[in-house]
């Protein structure tokens, strides 16, 4: 009797032990599944991809004596409304009729935004080149800046601005292209919410415009107005000019100038540089008309 009591006990023990281990066991699964899961949204990666047809109005230098170009933050679609409608940002792009567009916040298979390849999407709609230059990766989908362009661009990079852990991540997209037989320089951005995060991001892109020799153009989202002491001296460390002062966000009410086409000294407008009127996003569409001198 004594030694069942004694083969029933060890059964229990041996019972508990793999069922502590099994629980230990699930509990580490989980975890390394979070933290998998974790850092698939929040890891940077940096590439550039071209996603849309070979749409070409322009060859390389050929056709294009000035350039009308875009600045707009799409909000990944996201109108005043709430509603994700990218057919309506194609629509402001179109009627703009401009040569290229500088876009960011731009969503690619991410759930909120219906699992669309939005830069395909638009350059599809609006029949022109589309780049895409991510930021973030949420898992099976990314987030960044991309571009639209009626012609080819050359040299494409991204790289990643300065930051702090834990915050979004923001990059830089320059590429080369073709006008009137010389290489011009386009800059997409869109700087950081803190106030020296964005200083640092700033200084960072002082040091790289001061390097570029050609005519250059800047587009993008700054978060922040063209008076403040960072911006100014921004603008007068790289020599860039402000063309419209009029206020870009947000989209119902704007109040703030934090979008911008900021160019180099060998750049005349041809049309004023102005927002677009619109709720397709919660930022206002800049657009204007350039040649060079």
């Amino acid at each position: 009797m004594e030694a069942f009591k004694d083969k029933l006990l060890n059964i229990k023990k041996r019972a508990t032990s793999l069922k502590w281990k099994e629980e230990y066991t699930l509990k580490y699964i989980w975890f390394f599944i979070l933290l998998i899961l974790f850092l698939l949204i929040t890891y940077p990666i940096f590439w550039v991809e071209k996603v849309s047809p070979a749409f070409q109005t322009f060859q390389e230098g050929e056709g294009l004596t000035q350039l009308r170009v875009m600045t707009f933050n799409i909000h990944h679609g996201e109108g005043m409304d709430g509603l994700v409608d990218l057919n309506r940002i194609a629509k402001v792009i179109k009627e703009a009729n401009v040569d290229l567009v500088g876009l960011n916040e731009v969503d690619v298979r991410n759930f909120r935004s219906g699992m669309v390849n939005q830069i395909g999407f638009l350059g599809k709609k609006t029949e022109m080149n589309a780049f895409f230059a991510p930021t973030l990766w949420f898992g099976i989908g990314h987030y960044g800046n991309g571009v639209l362009a009626r012609f080819p661009i050359l040299n494409p990079k991204e790289e990643e601005l300065p930051g702090f852990r834990g915050r979004e991540v923001r990059g830089v997209f320059q590429f080369t292209i073709r006008l009137k037989n010389r290489n011009v320089q386009i800059i997409v951005t869109h700087l950081g919410l803190n106030p020296v995060e964005r200083q640092r991001q700033l200084e960072f892109l002082t040091l790289k415009i001061q390097k570029i020799k050609e005519p250059l153009i800047v587009l993008g989202d700054f978060n922040t107005t063209p008076t403040a002491p960072v911006m100014q001296k921004f603008l007068k460390d790289t020599g860039l000019m402000v063309h419209s002062y009029k206020p870009t966000f947000p989209a119902h009410n704007p109040e703030l100038k934090v979008d911008y086409i900021l160019t180099s000294k060998e750049w005349e407008v041809v049309k004023e540089v102005t927002p677009i009127q619109g709720l397709a996003s919660d930022h206002l569409p800049v657009v204007g008309t350039f040649k060079l001198k």
